[in-house]
């Protein structure tokens, strides 16, 4: 069904955008595969579809040919339902036709990657999709899906943007953060929420600014209210405001109250810091215990151990930030008892 709807949305945008009479760019449906140089000019949502693609087709390749078969299903799976169709194809909606270039070569050539990837498992309906999108629309480098080249072959290179994934999966991050805090809250699905967030990096800060429709669509975000900060240390919290932290800490969001339809409910705000509190130890303890042992720090590569180090400061980080909330909530409390 997810893989059925994601090919009419994207055969349903192309003639869309047909016949607006926007020119659709020859390269933008070329098959050749994404260059590095290419892949830098593209936004950021762009840029993490393409590497998220480009890793998944490196890792089924790896996979199938260790003949674990189960593990590459698995990474194709993740791909084309929690990455590709929950987040980019919602994503590109937002996309006006005259600055879509990017989404149409990332969405058809992201969709080309699924479809290859997938085809040994879903051999019949991935060449029907594939033949009536990828051929279709000019990407073909053959008459059939079945005999066309596999996405990360032997000695193959395919870029991947390591900073893109990380910037929006912090955006990702944010959304989640923000739809959760809606859910707690019961705000009614059609209401749009003010939003002011602070950034400690201008890259990112910027990403937030391009991609501040889908935070609207997304997260049902008033685009009006939205303020975007850049500051690195010292936080203000802004009054009569519920908080988001993000996780990897480069992100803090607050909701006023009155968005909320509700006045500030100590006891509700000490309940949800503290389940982040709960959820952070857990992580954290989790990671400790990874660097702790000798087998993992001796064995494992320099980089996966530096990267356990960052995420365990980071969370550390984030815990301290959360502690120093509830700090402050008590302190109110005891002020109004």
């Amino acid at each position: 069904n997810k893989l059925w709807n994601v090919g009419r949305f994207i055969n349903f945008r192309i003639d869309q955008a047909k016949e607006a009479g926007f020119e659709i760019k020859q390269n933008t449906l070329a098959h050749e595969m994404i260059t590095a140089q290419e892949l830098a000019m593209m936004p950021l949502p762009e840029r993490w579809i393409i590497s998220k693609a480009h890793a998944m087709a490196h890792a089924v390749a790896t996979s199938l040919e260790d003949y674990s078969i189960g593990d590459a299903g698995r990474r194709v799976y993740e791909f084309l339902w929690d990455e590709f169709a929950d987040w980019y194809v919602e994503l590109a909606k937002t996309r006006e036709f005259e600055n879509a270039q990017f989404s149409f070569r990332a969405l058809i050539y992201a969709f080309d990657i699924a479809l290859k990837t997938i085809h040994p498992f879903m051999p019949h309906v991935t060449e029907f999709l594939w033949q009536r999108t990828c051929k279709r629309h000019g990407i073909a480098d053959t008459n059939a899906l079945m005999i066309s080249s596999f996405p990360a072959l032997e000695n193959s290179i395919l870029p991947i943007d390591h900073d893109a994934i990380i910037d929006f999966d912090a955006w990702r991050d944010l959304v989640r953060g923000l739809r959760n805090l809606r859910a707690e809250y019961d705000v009614n699905s059609k209401s749009k929420i003010a939003v002011k967030i602070f950034v400690s990096t201008p890259t990112l800060a910027d990403s937030i600014k391009e991609e501040a429709q889908g935070l609207a669509l997304l997260a049902k975000v008033d685009i009006d209210r939205l303020d975007i900060i850049l500051q690195e240390n010292n936080i203000v919290t802004p009054e009569d405001s519920a908080r988001v932290l993000v996780a990897d800490g480069r992100l803090e969001a607050f909701v006023p109250y009155s968005d909320l339809k509700t006045v500030k409910d100590l006891s509700k705000e000490f309940e949800r810091l503290e389940r982040q509190l709960g959820k952070l130890e857990k992580e954290i303890t989790s990671i400790d215990s990874r660097l702790s042992n000798p087998g993992f720090v001796d064995k494992a590569p320099a980089h996966v151990v530096n990267e356990a180090k960052t995420t365990l400061a980071e969370k550390r980080e984030q815990r301290d930030t959360i502690t120093a909330s509830i700090a402050s909530l008590k302190e109110e409390q005891a002020a109004c008892s």
